[in-house]
């Protein structure tokens, strides 16, 4: 990764656009991570009650909720015991059936237009990978869950 190799000499804390900082090194990346101040979760941010009454204000009070409920932005403790929670559901194993089983309902839409099929007939497999998709996901979310309330 040459662009990293040049950014770590250029210094530990780098100017980068949108008036922020990029740290090129691990020790200040690890600094960072753990530092509540840097944190991605809303409600760490300044005027965060002032935002989720306005999102409420404006109809999207429940998107703000399912964004604080989202791990990719909730802090430790939280974010590690979701995270160990959800790699027992997506072991490669796990991924490489869901992969297999999508292949194979992908390879029936490929055959859609050689076989002069009627395009609804290949929207409805289209859709067909989506619903499984969606299924196995949902599938694996009431795993997560109840091995959560454990």
């Amino acid at each position: 990764y040459p662009t990293y190799d040049r950014l770590r000499h250029v210094g530990a804390l780098v100017d980068a656009p949108f008036n922020t900082l990029l740290a090129t090194r691990h020790a200040e990346v690890f600094t960072v991570l753990r530092d509540a101040r840097f944190s991605s979760n809303a409600r760490h941010q300044d005027n965060h009650e002032q935002f989720v009454e306005m999102a409420k204000m404006v109809g999207l009070g429940d998107l703000e909720e399912l964004f604080e409920r989202v791990m990719l932005f909730a802090d430790p403790p939280d974010h590690t015991r979701l995270r160990t929670l959800v790699s027992k559901a997506f072991t490669p194993r796990v991924i490489e059936e869901m992969r297999l089983h999508i292949q194979a309902i992908a390879a029936d839409t490929r055959q859609c237009p050689r076989q002069g099929a009627d395009p609804v007939l290949c929207h409805q497999i289209g859709h067909r990978i989506a619903v499984a998709s969606i299924e196995r996901f949902n599938r694996m979310r009431d795993r997560v869950e109840a091995a959560d309330r454990r």
